[in-house]
């Protein structure tokens, strides 16, 4: 069973975090360290300096949730090597399943062509 939004943008924050922080602490630092809005509906992902622990800040009508994970064995592939700091809905379910999601290739989108100019 899946309760987080699967719409909108994931970010991840560079640094590991204390995961004592609550809500109050957590909004303050999407502000400090992304620079972005808390209530634009966002996630905002912060993980222990072990890497066994991620919380997931949320803004849903009207007030915030905050989801936590805590791996018993093996440790979430957080990817905070500068190359990705921002995940899709499906990178993100990867990623809470313990998929390095560097490592998944996927194909290349469809689009339609644009379409010609009427003559």
């Amino acid at each position: 069973m899946n309760l987080l939004p699967t719409t909108g943008k994931v970010f991840i924050r560079k640094e590991p975090t204390d995961m004592r922080w609550g809500i109050d602490r957590l909004f303050w630092e999407v502000k400090r360290s992304f620079g972005a809005d808390p209530y634009a509906g966002s996630l905002f992902l912060f993980y222990s300096r072990t890497k066994n622990r991620v919380k997931i800040l949320h803004w849903d009508r009207g007030g915030f949730v905050l989801y936590y994970k805590r791996l018993e064995r093996g440790r979430f592939r957080i990817p905070v090597d500068g190359s990705l700091t921002q995940l899709d809905s499906v990178e993100l379910s990867m990623l809470l399943s313990g998929i390095d999601v560097r490592e998944v290739k996927r194909p290349r989108l469809w689009s339609p062509a644009e379409p010609a100019a009427p003559r």
